[in-house]
C-alpha cells in the first residue's frame, strides 16, 4: 500500500502554485441600462426623422448612456490574476513588487452593499505596470471599474469595484493574496 504523500509547510518547493484567475461584470450588472439606452436611442431617433428635431437630443443621450456602460455587458475581465501581475481592466499587470497592500472596503447604501478592492502600490503608476493594457482611444470614453487615488504618503492607490463582478469580493481577495504570499 502507497503511503500517502502530505505536504511540508517549511518546504518550499511543496507549496501549491496558486491558481490564475479573471473575473468580470455579473449578469445584470448593466444590461438594462445599456439595451434601454440603445432601444430608447433608436426610438427617439425615428421621431427626430419624423419631425421632432427635440427627440434627437434625447436619442443623443440615450446612445451616450449606452456607451458609457457597454462594459457592463462585455465578458471582458476586470480583475483577475497570475504570477506575473494583478491585472486591472484599462490598467494591464501590476508587478506584484509594486503592490503593497490589498485589502476589502465596504460600505452599505440602505440594503445594498458595495465593496472596493484597495490596492496600495509602493511606488509610481508607470514603474508598477508590469504589462500595460493597450486599448483604442474610443475605450478610454466608457466606464471603467477603478479610479486612482494617493493615500496618506503621496503612493497611488488603485480602488477597484468589485460589487458588480461574478466573482464574490472575499474570494477575489483570497486568491489574490495566494500571489503574494508565493
Amino acid at each position: 500500500m502507497a503511503q500517502p504523500h502530505h505536504l511540508d509547510p517549511w518546504d518550499e518547493s511543496s507549496r501549491a502554485r496558486p491558481e490564475p484567475f479573471a473575473t468580470g461584470y455579473a449578469k445584470g450588472a448593466g444590461e438594462g441600462i445599456v439595451y434601454g439606452g440603445a432601444a430608447v436611442a433608436v426610438g427617439a431617433l425615428v421621431f427626430a426623422l419624423v419631425g421632432y428635431p427635440v427627440a434627437l437630443g434625447v436619442a443623443l443621450v440615450a446612445g451616450a448612456l449606452a456607451a458609457w456602460f457597454y462594459p457592463t455587458v462585455t465578458r471582458e475581465p476586470q480583475v483577475g490574476a497570475r504570477d506575473d501581475g494583478l491585472f486591472v481592466d484599462g490598467i494591464g499587470f501590476l508587478d506584484w513588487s509594486a503592490v503593497s497592500a490589498l485589502t476589502l472596503h465596504s460600505t452599505a447604501v440602505r440594503s445594498i452593499m458595495l465593496t472596493k478592492l484597495v490596492i496600495q502600490l509602493n511606488t509610481d503608476m508607470d514603474k508598477a505596470v508590469a504589462k500595460p493594457q493597450r486599448q483604442p482611444f474610443w475605450r478610454s470614453l466608457m466606464m471603467r471599474n477603478w479610479r486612482l487615488k494617493k493615500d496618506a504618503e503621496g503612493h497611488p492607490t488603485v480602488v477597484v469595484d468589485l460589487h458588480t463582478l461574478r466573482m464574490p469580493p472575499e474570494q477575489i481577495l483570497s486568491r489574490l493574496r495566494q500571489f503574494r504570499s508565493v
